[in-house]
């Protein structure tokens, strides 16, 4: 997929990215014995100056909303009550880092907690884990750190103003110190005191996750330096969050949560969009729908959509106070209806039903309407209709349409689900049966490649946290089969689906295309097409193995490369470039089925529509009965086009290519001359010219040079 000239601009640029000017640099070796204290009566600790930099708040870092979430909020615990990590990778930990750091650049203060692996931890145990990931790193160890948990807020933060450098060596003392001291007093310290002055407890957590942060940029290596200035009258010295993270805490007792205040309409927008098609695809409303980490009933979802609706009609964008265990109706019931009900009709029912909730703390059985009653899940459903529309539009429907029988499955079925708490599922909007415990509707249909080397450097938590639920990965993972299977049941585990990155008609290894046809005997070359059956059999014998994509299915397009383009193959007996590219698809799926019925088998398409059949012997209406997925790579930067055609050109496929399904392939950077990474604004608007022309997913080229964002708010 790489062309030669395009490694050698990504190594370039690698090299100018090394050589751009961080605060980081070379060979600083401070050393002295400091302390780091409590309160003046502690025993000193020996420890070593760490510095901060006011101008490095804007580090040239990959800076992301990944597997880990951040809020100024309270926390939210995971599914099931206390749900603590035993272990916790250091790549998640790196990952948590650049969140941290960035969030403090962006509001000048620390969060409440943050996210990792499905658990909030507070900023006192966060500090831990950075101070132990710090030591493993600088020992060449990549074992997972062991979180510590309760660990308490220092009890009154004092500090001086600091300017200066730390080296490497001076920040592990540091964090060594920093962990056996929250180790023996199960309390973060109220400062750290240098040669440089007593740094504060809250100026230590941002050189931390500084130092991380840089460490999840430059392939985990640690920083020869931390520099820093920062005055204590910075506001991050002036806010101390108060978060407890366990409900030994906070006395709510077992499996009982502390809650959120409140949700964004967009958030709300973005549930009723997965609720909505749970509904359309089973029948039925899910038990709960997981917004930011938290699992909301039925009953509750209809409190915050009917809310959200009623400001969205009276031109507020407040966010929506939640509104915890509203109960179920007590008997719905409802007549049928099959009408247009216009805009004033439908906020009058929200009204209705959101001052119900909010008297009665139970949704009603039904809302009254002059359609007749109109029962609790179809007017629930339809509410979810509307916040669809709302968050893809960004306005109010003209009228909302529904025709649902007071017979149909929707009415027959009342969700049992009462948990408020936590999910686990970071970053994702899910809706569930209870049974499976959730079922993650538009990750499932967003995807990235992963080219083989970074197999060990791609964060998994980052991408789910980012709703990617697939990716597509280089088969040459298999050159270390040991390593690729226990990588891939990883995955598997954390909920991705993996799927081989296989290639078809191109030698990657000396850089020539190979002809489906034999052109001596003018029949398919099936001596050629058995050898690729029978490696992607093997992959899709694989356990964890969810799928096999295709790459280079296609002739060259060219007359200058052997073997030209499809077009200059065709012979009388009916063998055609295009006939042979659809042949080897029907082949390859039905090998690869008789494997696995329920591996998906998916394609990487040239964009331009008509013109794929003539030169690159692709014909999406044939291959569309073979395939379960293609996906069009709609790069607008190598044929110098914007989001529009992105948006007609996923139209084009949609309309024309069978039975399979959609995901629009996105080039991350600016084009194959000019690696520059899309800003993730960019990248969020390409991809929502993808789904606005009708794809299922998106799928992002690729791991390492690309801002992400989270793609389910889209």
């Amino acid at each position: 997929m790489f062309s030669k000239k395009l490694k050698m601009l990504l190594l370039f640029s690698l090299v100018l990215f090394i050589g751009s000017s961080f605060s980081f640099a070379e060979n600083t070796n401070l050393a002295a014995s400091d302390s780091i204290g409590q309160n003046d009566s502690y025993n000193s600790l020996n420890l070593i100056s760490t510095n901060l930099k006011s101008g490095d708040l804007s580090q040239r870092i990959n800076e992301i909303s990944p597997s880990v979430a951040i809020s100024s909020k309270s926390k939210i615990l995971a599914a099931g009550g206390d749900v603590k990590p035993a272990k916790l990778s250091q790549a998640s930990i790196l990952t948590a880092s650049a969140t941290v750091n960035s969030y403090i650049s962006k509001n000048g203060k620390l969060p409440n907690y943050v996210t990792i692996s499905g658990y909030d931890y507070s900023m006192p145990e966060f500090l831990y884990l950075m101070s132990k990931t710090i030591q493993y790193k600088y020992k060449k160890s990549n074992a997972d750190i062991t979180p510590k948990y309760s660990i308490k807020d220092p009890v009154s933060p004092t500090g001086a103003n600091v300017k200066g450098k730390i080296s490497s060596k001076d920040y592990y003392n540091h964090g060594l110190s920093i962990a056996n001291y929250n180790v023996k007093n199960n309390i973060a310290p109220n400062y750290v005191a240098t040669k440089l002055g007593r740094m504060q407890y809250q100026t230590v957590i941002f050189g931390f996750a500084k130092i991380l942060a840089w460490s999840r940029a430059n392939k985990n290596a640690l920083p020869s330096y931390l520099s820093l200035d920062i005055k204590k009258t910075h506001s991050l010295n002036k806010y101390l969050p108060k978060y407890s993270s366990t409900p030994s805490n906070t006395g709510t007792g077992s499996g009982t949560t502390s809650t959120s205040n409140s949700l964004s309409q967009s958030l709300i927008w973005s549930a009723s969009k997965s609720v909505k098609n749970y509904v359309e695809t089973h029948g039925k409303l899910p038990n709960y729908v997981t917004i930011s980490n938290n699992q909301y009933s039925m009953p509750e979802f209809m409190y915050l959509v009917s809310r959200a609706i009623v400001l969205k009609y009276s031109g507020s964008s407040s966010s929506v106070t939640i509104k915890y265990n509203v109960k179920n109706p007590s008997s719905p019931s409802g007549a049928s209806i099959n009408k247009n009900i216009p805009k004033a009709t439908f906020y009058s029912l929200a009204k209705s039903a959101q001052d119900y909730i909010a008297k009665n703390n139970q949704v009603p059985n039904f809302v009254s309407s002059s359609y007749g009653k109109i029962q609790y899940q179809t007017i629930l459903y339809g509410f979810a209709k509307i916040g669809n529309y709302i968050g893809v539009n960004n306005k109010l429907p003209t009228y909302l349409s529904l025709n649902i029988k007071s017979t149909s499955s929707l009415n027959k079925n009342l969700p049992n689900y009462y948990k408020t708490n936590n999910s686990g599922n970071t970053g994702s909007n899910n809706v569930g049966n209870g049974s499976n415990g959730g079922v993650t509707t538009s990750a499932n249909k967003n995807a990235i490649w992963v080219h083989s080397g970074d197999m060990k450097n791609v964060d998994l938590d980052t991408l789910v946290g980012n709703g990617i639920g697939n990716i597509f990965i280089h088969e040459d993972i298999f050159k270390d089969k040991n390593g690729a299977l226990n990588w891939i049941s990883t995955a598997t585990n954390k909920g991705i689906k993996v799927h081989i990155w296989f290639t078809c008609f191109y030698n990657t290894s000396s850089k020539t295309w190979i002809n489906p046809i034999n052109t001596n005997t003018q029949t398919y070359n099936q001596a050629y097409f058995n050898t690729m059956i029978s490696r992607a059999k093997e992959y899709a014998s694989y356990n964890g193995v969810a799928g096999i994509h295709l790459d280079y299915l296609r002739y060259p397009g060219s007359v200058d490369v052997s073997p030209g383009p499809a077009y200059s193959h065709s012979y009388s007996n009916g063998v055609t470039g295009v006939n042979a590219i659809t042949e080897f698809t029907k082949q390859i799926s039905t090998s690869v089925k008789s494997i696995n019925s329920k591996l998906i088998l998916s394609a990487a398409i040239m964009p331009e529509t008509y013109d794929n059949v003539k030169y690159y012997g692709q014909d999406c209406s044939q291959l569309g009965n073979y395939l379960d997925v293609i996906v069009p790579m709609i790069y607008k930067g190598n044929y110098r086009q914007d989001a529009y055609w992105i948006k007609t050109t996923t139209q084009w496929f949609v309309k024309n290519s069978g039975n399979a399904k959609i995901w629009g392939g996105l080039q991350t950077y600016r084009s194959d001359s000019d690696v520059t990474k899309l800003s993730a604004s960019e990248l969020a608007a390409d991809s929502k010219a993808v789904l606005n022309g009708g794809a299922e997913g998106v799928a992002l080229f690729r791991w390492g040079i690309a801002n992400l964002f989270n793609l389910l708010i889209l």
